[in-house]
């Protein structure tokens, strides 16, 4: 581990974002088992902490495909987003007539017992009844 400060905001936004893309970042093997990892991390570890998120930073780093996402998240404070959720500059916005290119979250929801959110990044996308950490309704939606 580092001696360098760890970004906490940044590194429990990777853990809860990262979980749709595992299957593509570690292998439909691996996926689940990261996922129970993270899961058990960050409920241990609520409020965020800097003990939780050392321990998310290992759990990342320890897969290239993790890492990476890691990285990539780290690099865009303050709203934490992976590459592929963000444009890259100089980036076109849009191909062919039907690619509109990237498009931001629609919006993001926040649980009201833990600390865990979730984009929205399609109108059509349903929000969750339940939070998916600690399994609990009322998700609201942040500004």
């Amino acid at each position: 581990m580092s001696t360098e400060a760890i970004d906490v905001t940044g590194v429990y936004a990777a853990a809860r974002n990262v979980k749709p893309h595992l299957r593509r970042l570690v292998g439909a093997r691996e996926a689940d088992a990261v996922a129970a990892s993270l899961d058990d991390v960050l409920r241990e570890f609520d409020p965020p902490n800097e003990a939780g998120a050392a321990r998310i930073t290992d759990l990342l780093n320890s897969r290239r495909g993790t890492a990476r996402h890691l990285a990539e998240v780290l690099s865009d404070p303050p709203r934490y987003r992976p590459a592929r959720d963000r444009g890259q500059k100089n980036e076109p916005r849009g191909g062919p007539i039907d690619d509109p290119g990237w498009i931001p979250a629609v919006s993001t929801w926040k649980c009201t017992f833990c600390s865990w959110t979730w984009p929205r990044a399609d109108a059509a996308d349903p929000v969750p009844a339940v939070c998916e950490q600690c399994n609990n309704p009322g998700l609201i939606r942040l500004p």
